[in-house]
Order: C-alpha cells, then structure tokens, then sequence
C-alpha cells in the first residue's frame, strides 16, 4: 500500500487520524455522557470506537511503509497503553474506570487490525494483478 501514487492520501488520513482522536479522547471525558448515547452497556461503544482508531493509525501506517507483525504489536501496544490512560484519567471527570471497557478497546483494536491486515492483502493483490497485465 506504501507507493508513491498514495502519496496524496497522506495528509489527509493523518489529519482523520489526529481529528479523530482528539474527538474520541474529548468525548470519553465529557463529564456527563448524553443518556441516549449509552445503554446498558457500552463496550460495543467502546468496541467500534478503538477499531475505528486501529483501522486510522493502520492505514496512516501502511500509506507510509509495508506494515509487519512489528507493526502490528506497536499498535496494539500503543492503544493498550492509551486505553489505559483513556480510563484512568476519566475518573477526575467524574466518569467510571473500568476494566471490562479496557478489553472492550482492545477487542476493537484487534477486529480493526484485522480489517487493515485483510484490505492491505487485497490492495497487495489487486496490486499484482494490475503489474501483471
């Protein structure tokens, strides 16, 4: 996916990538979550919202270089890391820190993983296809 007629795909997935995280962050530490936007339980919120991230750091990643399992364990490493800070720097904002949403993130961030992985094998494909004819 790393060639240079993607180049122009850069900025403007690194710009959804950092517009979206500032939103994701700021929305996980609004004092009071509107009530219709939760129900009984959150974590598919939780869920889609850090797969989403996975999938922007992931093509932002793989517009710049090939992506390796290296990769891969740096995303998931990464987003660990800032779901835990996500959690425990809600409790001064008077939100919940709770673990279940923790993995709930990190089952996001794999399904996302596994969307990016799955799309850059295609584009590879297609890819291949094309130099072929």
């Amino acid at each position: 996916m790393a060639q240079t007629s993607n180049h122009w795909l850069r900025r403007p997935a690194l710009w959804a990538l950092a517009a979206y995280w500032l939103l994701l962050y700021g929305s996980t530490h609004w004092p009071q979550p509107p009530a219709t936007l939760l129900s009984r339980s959150d974590k598919l919120i939780h869920a889609v919202a850090y797969g989403i991230l996975a999938v922007l750091i992931g093509v932002n990643v793989a517009l710049r270089t090939r992506l390796t399992w290296r990769h891969y364990a740096l995303i998931v490493l990464g987003l660990a890391a800032f779901g835990t800070f996500d959690e425990i720097t809600q409790i001064p904002v008077g939100r919940h820190c709770d673990p279940k949403d923790w993995l709930a993130d990190m089952v996001g961030t794999l399904i996302g993983l596994a969307i990016v992985a799955i799309g850059v094998s295609l584009v590879a494909r297609v890819n291949r296809s094309a130099a072929q004819l």
